[in-house]
């Protein structure tokens, strides 16, 4: 399970973190990052099926990728974004990041 997520150079983001729980809600104003957060998450569970990276920011015929595309997935002037993510998992003993 994700427990963290870290956003540097994500769309709005230059440096952000999300703590996740098993119930975490987004709650903002319009135009706070709300939706370039589901859009990390779902690039994430993209990498995580194995998906290009191509696909999973453009899209294919199974899915749409993200809002934006590849020209709006880093945060201008940026050309790299990343995502740390802190992982739990019940058959490791430790956290992984």
């Amino acid at each position: 399970m994700l427990k963290q997520i870290t956003l540097e150079n994500w769309k709005s983001f230059r440096h952000g973190k999300l703590y996740l729980d098993p119930l975490t809600v987004l709650i903002g104003t319009n135009a706070s990052g709300k939706s370039n957060v589901v859009d990390a998450l779902d690039f994430l569970n993209s990498m995580m099926q194995g998906v290009s990276i191509e696909t999973a920011l453009v899209g294919d015929r199974y899915s749409s990728g993200i809002r934006g595309w590849m020209e709006w997935a880093a945060r201008k002037p940026e050309t790299k974004f990343n995502f740390p993510v802190l992982v739990d998992s019940p058959d490791i003993v430790w956290d992984c990041l």
